[in-house]
């Protein structure tokens, strides 16, 4: 499954369709092949007695995104705090004190 699970993942990277393209035949073709491989894992889990997929399906996707969403925010603010203000008034003066405060 998590094999299925990235080749799932590499098709939606490279088949991703603007508002107005969605309504061609390979974006449908494309959300039909992904639709009918989500079936099909469902059906199988539910085959060997994995009743509750579809809502680790949903946890698992609401955790990715959380992920996504703290690391763009973390990469947005790390790139905001280099150095900060309290650092400047940490080494503001110049003498050995403050520079070991910094550090």
């Amino acid at each position: 499954m998590s094999e299925i699970n990235e080749s799932k993942r590499i098709h939606s990277r490279n088949h991703q369709y603007s508002y107005e393209q969605r309504t061609s035949n390979e974006a449908r073709n494309s959300s039909d092949i992904q639709n009918d491989i989500r079936d099909w894992q469902f059906q199988t889990a539910k085959e060997n007695g994995f009743l509750n997929a579809d809502k680790v399906n949903m946890e698992t996707k609401g955790w990715k995104m959380f992920a996504d969403s703290l690391a763009k925010k973390m990469d947005r603010s790390g790139a905001n705090n280099s150095i900060g203000i309290t650092d400047w008034i940490a080494l503001s003066g110049g003498n050995p004190t403050n520079v070991a405060l910094f550090l």
